[in-house]
């Protein structure tokens, strides 16, 4: 059994060296998949535990919840998609201030109201702040 797992292991070794990410959505080209260097003075903020950044093109906003954890949602609120998203790192959740709409982590309204559309995100160390993936669920 254990011999059979050492082939799998170099392969996974192997497919996560230094500067290679795996395609999240392999297949599906026009899936959203990003990488953001944390060695870049623009994502610096998300170096810090609690801070976060509003991607303004892709409109999703990322935070730095606790340690290499991170959450991406829908950058904007639901009912003007102008209104940007903010995250309150004392309470761990996200809230939209025209509305006065709290969102858990998951981007689930906690007070009524449309939810953030969450995405996938996750730490991958391959430089020396590391990098942040987001892609759909």
């Amino acid at each position: 059994m254990k011999k059979a797992l050492i082939p799998l292991l170099a392969l996974f070794l192997l497919s996560c060296e230094e500067g290679t990410l795996p395609d999240p959505s392999p297949g599906n080209p026009d899936a959203l998949n990003l990488s953001l260097d944390l060695d870049q003075s623009e994502y610096s903020k998300l170096r810090t535990v609690g801070q976060s950044h509003l991607l303004v093109k892709e409109k999703i906003i990322v935070a730095r919840i606790e340690g290499n954890n991170f959450k991406a949602v829908s950058g904007y609120c639901p009912s003007d998609g102008i209104t940007p998203i903010t995250y309150n790192s004392s309470n761990k959740t996200f809230s939209c201030s025209k509305d006065n709409i709290t969102y858990d982590l998951d981007g689930k309204a906690k007070s009524g109201g449309k939810h953030l559309t969450a995405y996938k995100a996750w730490f991958v160390v391959n430089n020396s702040n590391g990098i942040v993936r987001i892609a759909e669920n």
